[in-house]
């Protein structure tokens, strides 16, 4: 549509108009089926007086017949019936945490699918669930989850007892050579590494919580001698280990300019390389992902060696005396 003053619009996609009837009033939410997605990468941002290029990601149309306090939640599970992506309209402890580890130079803003009546869209940006997130903990390059590989997921919006269901096809991108297999071997990657950084950023948790649970016994019994060392040890080890395992002097993102990464960047990196180099996946980065594992492998031991020696004095001494005793980070 142009105007005489040289001004026009475009629309993008008709799909929702060709498919609105009479047939789906009566429906008290409705999603509308969507046309196959291409994952293109890459693209920049518009500019001044430039007008917006379609959303890079799969959008999801629904329609809904009346408000509803209840919530609205979107899943989107893979052809196994996998939870892949799973959104909610109101803020979840996921949000929360990352609202909290946000950097004043990298500003997170979580948005959330709108619940009105009427229509609605919301874009799934084809990336899996986001990364185990925990408090205070600085990772520049964020918890968003990996892409998906192209296929057709299986889509359920619900709100209050109404719920919908469809399917969104991905399609790989045209400019891309890579076989089924090499997709298949990618999705295997992707999990792998990002099972990694999951279990490196829960065991850091769990660390951080034994010695704050070993601090708290050293507080409360100040003239236990033998729990006073075997405590003293622990928190002092945990802390040592805690900055192998992240860097704890970043404050703001120009920190990484001035201070070396730890393990759980240098893994966030390797699975920011592979989600973003695709398929096929290149032996660089397999031959690092296996460098990253054998190194995690050598703090688990170290982190072992703490809970059998230190930790364990620490909860004999805790069991002999009728007290709460420390969580042994790990199991």
């Amino acid at each position: 549509a142009a105007t005489q003053g040289r001004g026009f619009w475009i629309l993008d996609n008709l799909s929702v108009v060709q498919q609105a009837d009479n047939a789906f009033a009566s429906e008290a939410l409705h999603l509308f089926a969507a046309d196959p997605k291409p994952m293109f990468t890459g693209g920049g941002r518009k500019g001044d007086n430039e007008g917006a290029n379609p959303p890079r990601g799969a959008v999801l149309s629904y329609y809904i017949a009346a408000e509803h306090e209840e919530p609205l939640s979107i899943e989107i599970r893979d052809a196994g019936g996998q939870l892949v992506r799973a959104y909610s309209s109101e803020e979840s402890e996921f949000e929360r945490c990352t609202t909290g580890n946000t950097d004043q130079r990298t500003a997170f803003e979580p948005k959330y699918p709108p619940a009105k009546a009427g229509l609605n869209q919301w874009t799934w940006d084809m990336r899996r669930e986001g990364l185990h997130c925990i408090d205070d903990i600085r990772l520049f390059g964020g918890f968003d989850g990996a892409r998906v590989i192209p296929g057709t997921y299986d889509v359920r919006i619900a709100i209050g007892d109404a719920a919908t269901s469809g399917k969104v096809t991905l399609l790989p991108d045209p400019r891309v050579e890579a076989s089924a297999s090499d997709f298949a071997f990618l999705d295997g990657k992707l999990r792998e590494a990002t099972a990694l950084m999951n279990e490196v950023l829960d065991t850091l948790d769990a660390a951080r919580e034994a010695r704050d649970q070993a601090k708290a016994l050293l507080a409360d019994y100040p003239d236990a001698a033998e729990l006073q060392a075997a405590g003293k040890s622990a928190v002092g080890r945990l802390t040592d280990w805690e900055a192998l395992i992240t860097q704890v002097n970043y404050q703001t993102l120009e920190d990484e300019d001035s201070m070396p990464p730890m393990l759980d960047a240098h893994v966030h990196h390797v699975l920011d390389v592979i989600d973003g180099a695709g398929a096929p996946v290149s032996a660089g980065s397999l031959e690092r992902l296996q460098d990253l594992q054998r190194e995690w492998a050598t703090r688990k031991t170290e982190l072992a060696a703490i809970s059998a020696s230190d930790i364990a004095a620490i909860n004999a001494w805790a069991r002999a005396n009728g007290i709460a005793y420390v969580t042994p980070p790990g199991g």
